[in-house]
C-alpha cells in the first residue's frame, strides 16, 4: 500500500492543491496476490470469523446463565422476605457449583505454591551463579599474580 501511495505522490502535480491526471492514474501498477493466495487469505479469514462467532455464542450462553441465576436468586429473595438473614442457602447452590468452587480454590492454592517454589528456585540459582562468578573472579586474580 505504501509503495502505491509513494508512486501516486511522485506523479502528483500542482502547487496549491496537488492532483494526478487520469492517464497517470490508469498507468499505476497495483500488485495483487495470486488467485491461489487470495483464496488462502479468504479461507483463513473465514476461519477467524467462525472463531469470533463461536466466542460470541459462548458469551451469549454465559450471559443467559448469569441472568437466569440472578433472577432465580432474586425470586428466592422476594419469596423469603421473612427470612432476610438467609437469602441464599447452601441448598440453593448446586453441588456442582460447590465442587467447581472447591476445585477453583485448590487450583489457586497450587498455582500460588508453584509460584513460590519457582521464585525460591530462581533466587537459589541467582545466588549460586553469583557464588560461581565470585569464585571465578578470585581464581582469575590468583592466576594473574
Amino acid at each position: 500500500m505504501i509503495i502505491i501511495q509513494d508512486e501516486i505522490y511522485k506523479l502528483a502535480t500542482g502547487t496549491a492543491q496537488k492532483g494526478i491526471n487520469q492517464e497517470n492514474f490508469y498507468n499505476i501498477d497495483i500488485l495483487l496476490p495470486s488467485l491461489e493466495d487470495q483464496e488462502k487469505i479468504v479461507k483463513q479469514m473465514g476461519q477467524y470469523d467462525n472463531l469470533v462467532e463461536l466466542q460470541k455464542q459462548q458469551i451469549e450462553s454465559i450471559d443467559l446463565t448469569i441472568k437466569e441465576r440472578f433472577e432465580f436468586h432474586l425470586r428466592k429473595c422476594t419469596e423469603s422476605s421473612k427470612e432476610l438473614s438467609s437469602v441464599i442457602t447452601t441448598d440453593e447452590i448446586k453441588i456442582s457449583d460447590k465442587i467447581d468452587l472447591t476445585e477453583s480454590l485448590e487450583k489457586s492454592k497450587v498455582k500460588k505454591n508453584k509460584s513460590i517454589v519457582v521464585l525460591e528456585e530462581e533466587k537459589e540459582v541467582k545466588k549460586n551463579k553469583s557464588k560461581v562468578v565470585l569464585e571465578e573472579e578470585e581464581e582469575v586474580k590468583k592466576n594473574k599474580k
